[in-house]
């Protein structure tokens, strides 16, 4: 299997995609050909690391296979170590709820030890680095909450790994910090940055990426994105009919994953890529002008506006003589008036969580988070057969805003021993460009 990148010519190997995440020249990593997956096949699965191997390997060579000893890392990262397994040992849960009169599955994929959706593909990055790093190496991460709690988790014994995340500061949520901020390890080093969740990609993509022996572990790593589609395809064999997914998303790597998934021949109807009050997705897809400025929400993780993985959408629709003039151009409204696409779009507002987030607890004695909240949406609009929200986060990362909502008070263990532990993180300012790079050779690897 060969990848390319969506701005040049060039074909890259797996080990090429490992050593840097994306291409120095700024491109995102994709597959050259995308591998049609046998779903009978797959419907014999036993568990979820043979669905994985089975899926994984095709995007590899043998000798990579070899090289990496991939049966060995997939029963590494999917441990109980890394996760919180139901009795019957399993990574994710599927239950049925009851809400608008509507029957719906909540898919939750957060039963990781730092409580994100993120846990499962990660885990599995960390070890696969763990392996192919023989020497020192960097990893730097953007983070709006979750992806850098669990980067930090899961790479925080790796001695050989100097770990680098930028958060923007007072834009997570207070446990999300504290889960960061706690782990004090000389290779861990946490950059507050005065700004937002784009910011932070942004220095990280146009500078420190362009870096020798640096990668990454957010979703503009292809890596990452194609663990992701797995997810996809474990919900399927729970279900066995075709699927209607709603995401939430805020730089839309999670919903490119799905797509993935679909392109590889993953019965999925629909992929609705739900937005809060920042609504990128929303915008591009009914063709138009975006916003400008990031609005603070009660659901912090989707607080983007520039969700780096349309551009691999983008390239896989409009092919790469067009995608080229695309980037110059910007002209977006031309190419979202396509009929029969597998995307819908919604977005939901603070109001409408509010009283989505009210209506799940009261019927159904469940607790969700405030990100997953805008992913029930489309239900209280229509009905929709096999629809599967996905949950990608613990409620307990957002208490503020959820016992808020609910009017309950819980005493949760975790929260308490956080609070009390010592945080460390160091401040700049977004426009401090050099003084964040030059920090981050001053203590690289």
């Amino acid at each position: 299997m060969k990848f390319i990148n969506t701005r040049n010519k060039k074909k890259y190997n797996f080990f090429d995609i490992i050593k840097k995440g994306i291409s120095i020249k700024g491109g995102l990593f994709m597959p050259y050909k995308i591998p049609k997956i046998n779903i009978k096949k797959i419907l014999l699965k036993k568990n979820y690391n043979d669905l994985f191997y089975s899926i994984f390997k095709r995007f590899l060579s043998k000798k990579e296979i070899l090289k990496i000893n991939l049966k060995s890392i997939i029963k590494k990262s999917f441990s109980k170590k890394n996760f919180f397994l139901d009795k019957k040992n399993c990574l994710t849960n599927i239950k049925k709820i009851k809400i608008f009169k509507n029957n719906v599955y909540l898919y939750k994929i957060y039963n990781g030890k730092s409580g994100s959706f993120k846990d499962m593909a990660i885990s599995f990055i960390a070890n696969l680095f763990k392996i192919y790093f023989k020497k020192k190496n960097n990893v730097v991460t953007s983070t709006s909450g979750d992806t850098g709690s669990s980067c930090i988790f899961f790479l925080r014994k790796n001695k050989k790994i100097n770990t680098f995340v930028l958060s923007p500061y007072k834009k997570i949520s207070k446990f999300q910090s504290n889960q960061m901020f706690s782990i004090k390890k000389k290779n861990i080093f946490n950059l507050t940055i005065k700004g937002n969740f784009d910011d932070c990609q942004r220095i990280i993509k146009k500078n420190i990426l362009k870096y020798k022996k640096f990668s990454t572990l957010n979703s503009i790593n292809v890596i990452r994105i194609i663990t992701q589609s797995i997810y996809y395809f474990n919900c399927y064999i729970k279900i066995k009919k075709p699927i209607t997914f709603s995401i939430p998303t805020g730089n839309f790597g999670n919903a490119y994953s799905a797509f993935l998934a679909f392109k590889m021949g993953l019965p999925i109807k629909k992929i609705i890529l739900c937005n809060n009050e920042n609504d990128t997705c929303y915008r591009i897809f009914k063709g138009k002008n975006v916003k400008k400025k990031v609005i603070k929400t009660n659901s912090p993780s989707m607080d983007i506006l520039k969700p780096s993985n349309l551009e691999r959408y983008f390239y896989e629709i409009l092919k790469k003589k067009f995608f080229l003039d695309y980037i110059k151009n910007s002209n977006k409204k031309y190419f979202f008036k396509k009929k029969n696409s597998i995307f819908d779009v919604e977005r939901c507002n603070k109001n409408k969580r509010k009283k989505i987030i009210k209506e799940v607890y009261k019927k159904n004695n469940v607790i969700i988070d405030t990100h997953t909240a805008n992913a029930i949406l489309p239900v209280m609009k229509k009905k929709h057969k096999n629809f599967v929200c996905v949950a990608t986060a613990s409620y307990v990362k957002f208490t503020d805003s959820i016992f808020k909502i609910l009017r309950i008070n819980k005493n949760i263990k975790i929260i308490k021993e956080l609070k009390k532990k010592r945080k460390k993180t160091f401040f700049f300012n977004s426009k401090d460009t050099k003084k964040i790079c030059n920090f981050v050779k001053l203590n690289k690897n």
